[in-house]
C-alpha cells in the first residue's frame, strides 16, 4: 500500500493543506489511509493534518459540517456540553451534541444518534459564532472562590 502524498494533492508554490479536510477535497478512503498513516487525524466527520493544533474554530468547523444538510442548519447553536467543548480544549467531546435553534420563533426539536436538536432558542445576547457556527457563550469558572462576607461566616463560639 502507497502513502498518499497529501502535498502532491495540493500543490503549488505557498500552497497548504486546508485546515479541515472532508470528502469534498478526498475520496473518504483517501482520508481513512492518511489517517492511517499518521498524516490527518479524525474531528467529527472531517479530517486535520497532523500538523495543525485543534482549536475552538476547527471543532466548531468540523461540527458544522457534521451537520445534515438543512436549509436552516445556520441558525442552530452549539449548547451545553457541546458549546464547552468548543470553547474548552480540556472539555472531553460529548458522547452526542447538543443544539438549540437561534430564533424564538421557530420550533427545532430533532435528534439522531450523534446529535440532538433541543426546543427553545439561544437569545443573541448568549451566543457568539466560531468557525462559522453559533455557540453559546462560555462563562469559565473563576479560579479562586469569592471570600465569604461577614454575612455567610459562620461563628466559632
Amino acid at each position: 500500500m502507497t502513502t498518499l502524498d497529501l502535498a502532491a494533492l495540493f500543490p503549488g508554490p505557498g500552497a497548504h493543506l486546508p485546515e479541515l479536510l472532508t470528502t469534498d477535497h478526498l475520496p473518504l478512503a483517501e482520508l481513512h489511509s492518511a489517517r492511517l498513516h499518521g498524516e490527518l487525524f479524525a474531528l467529527e466527520d472531517g479530517f486535520i493534518p497532523a500538523d495543525i493544533p485543534e482549536t475552538s474554530r476547527l471543532r466548531a468547523r468540523a461540527l458544522a459540517h457534521s451537520l445534515p444538510p438543512l436549509r436552516d442548519r445556520d441558525a442552530l447553536c452549539a449548547v451545553g456540553d457541546t458549546a464547552r467543548w468548543i470553547h474548552d480544549m480540556d472539555e472531553p467531546r460529548p458522547a452526542r451534541h447538543t443544539l438549540r435553534g437561534i430564533f424564538p420563533h421557530r420550533v427545532w426539536q430533532w435528534s439522531s444518534a450523534r446529535i440532538e436538536v433541543l426546543p427553545g432558542s439561544v437569545p443573541e445576547h448568549a451566543r457568539v459564532r466560531i468557525g462559522g457556527m453559533w455557540t453559546e457563550r462560555h462563562h469559565r469558572p473563576t479560579a479562586h472562590p469569592p471570600a465569604p462576607s461577614a454575612d455567610t461566616q459562620v461563628g466559632h463560639g
